[in-house]
């Protein structure tokens, strides 16, 4: 019996195919604590998420490699993480919040490439970019990149029982069409998403970045 083949499309690359398509649509929207509402057209994700990329690569990111990001839910947020699987890199949300020496354990065990995170005076032996950096990156080319698939789309941090740091391995790669398991879980027609769980937890996350690829129009 004959199978219908599926078609493969990177994270990174979809979010170009869709920019293109509908680049003054607006299907992200942020809601701040005080209920104001921002919403990010596909352009402006596009173009901010291949100079954070490049903002990174100019610190080591590269495919098949580590990104920390510790921030609270916003909008830079996303941006970095659509900016790491455009490099094939894989991300490790981590929560903003944590003791900078419980942080640098972790970081210490995960041995990223880069840390994106504002929190003052760590003692890491790679780069860190800051929220003003990322604002800066804005001087970088806002062209797409080469086309990279992240093998393994993110980590997830915890201490489980033992109160020791833990990562564990996600088994997803960053690509639309091909992970049959989590379309299944999220659903393969587009829709609205409300995304209440901070976003360096699994639930806020497997519902926000991925999905916001995934449900608008996917690869036929």
């Amino acid at each position: 019996m004959a199978t219908e083949s599926v078609v493969e499309t990177s994270y990174g690359k979809r979010l170009t195919e869709i920019a293109a398509e509908r680049p003054d649509d607006v299907d992200l929207i942020m809601v701040a604590r005080d209920g104001t509402e921002r919403g990010t057209s596909w352009r402006e994700l596009e173009k901010r998420a291949n100079q954070i990329a490049r903002a990174l690569e100019a610190r080591g990111a590269v495919q098949g490699e580590i990104v920390a990001l510790a921030m609270p839910t916003c909008l830079d947020h996303i941006l970095t993480t659509l900016a790491i699987w455009k490099l094939g890199a894989t991300l490790l949300p981590v929560r903003h919040d944590l003791p900078a020496w419980e942080f640098e354990r972790l970081i210490d065990m995960a041995k990223p490439r880069v840390i994106v995170a504002d929190i003052a005076e760590l003692r890491v032996d790679c780069p860190v970019m800051s929220r003003s950096d990322l604002g800066a990156s804005a001087m970088y080319s806002a062209d797409p990149l080469p086309d990279r698939v992240s093998e393994c789309v993110n980590l997830i941090a915890s201490s489980g029982s033992t109160g020791r740091p833990k990562l564990i391995v996600v088994p997803a790669r960053g690509v639309v069409g091909g992970d049959v398991q989590s379309m299944s879980a999220r659903g393969d027609s587009e829709a609205t998403v409300l995304v209440a769980s901070p976003l360096y937890h699994v639930n806020g996350f497997s519902f926000a970045a991925p999905t916001l690829l995934e449900r608008v129009g996917g690869p036929s």
